[in-house]
């Protein structure tokens, strides 16, 4: 695959990400509701196609969050495994054993979201925000992705100058 290629999935992913993030602090904050169905229905003024499509969007973008998240870090995961495996060699594909059950716990992780997405609602709505506004939580997760960012450059260069 291309660097190209790579540098446009990349931005899919963040632009994805960005976009379930914005319709979970909707949701969170009870400007929403969790289910497309009553946000659709809801509506106090008949919203145009565009309008429609706009919200579908953004209820895809967040339920797939339930998928991508651990599809991504069992790819991560996966692949690590596969570079400390290949050591100075070339990092060997991916077999179909691993394809599929990284398929298989990402669809059951989102049906788990999807029959829970109450409780998870309700949760994160009783979070004690009025402390500290949220920010600790933003400022953690952004460090967990930065550290994960950082372990992978660690174990890349690693990889690069083990010895055989």
């Amino acid at each position: 695959m291309g660097k190209a290629q790579n540098t446009i999935r990349m931005l899919g992913s963040f632009a994805l990400v960005l976009l379930a993030v914005s319709a979970a602090g909707s949701i969170v904050r009870g400007e929403w509701s969790p289910w497309i169905w009553e946000e659709l229905e809801s509506r106090h003024v008949a919203p145009s196609f565009a309008d429609q499509l706009v919200t579908v969007l953004w209820y895809v973008a967040f339920y797939s969050v339930g998928f991508l998240i651990p599809y991504w870090l069992t790819t991560f995961v996966l692949f690590m495994a596969r570079h400390h495996a290949a050591g100075l060699n070339e990092v060997p594909p991916m077999p179909i054993n691993h394809r599929s059950g990284r398929l298989f716990l990402s669809l059951s992780t989102l049906v788990l979201f999807l029959l829970l997405m109450d409780s998870i609602v309700a949760f994160v709505r009783a979070l004690p925000t009025e402390e500290w506004n949220g920010w600790l939580l933003i400022s953690g997760l952004a460090t967990a992705a930065l550290f994960a960012y950082l372990a992978y450059l660690a174990f890349r260069r690693t990889g690069n100058h083990q010895s055989t």
